[in-house]
């Protein structure tokens, strides 16, 4: 009982690791598709002159 227990708890904290490493790597390309796109600006203006 109390190994499986404690497998049921390791299994639910790998798939919750697992979760939250995907979000960060969707937000993470999010943030750097925002980031690119500021540099894209900056550069724009920096040729534009």
């Amino acid at each position: 009982m109390e190994i499986a227990k404690k497998l049921f708890w390791s299994i639910t904290h790998q798939i919750k690791k697992f979760i939250i490493f995907f979000l960060f790597l969707k937000e993470r390309k999010k943030l750097t598709e925002k980031m690119l796109r500021l540099l894209n600006v900056k550069y724009l203006l920096l040729y534009s002159f």
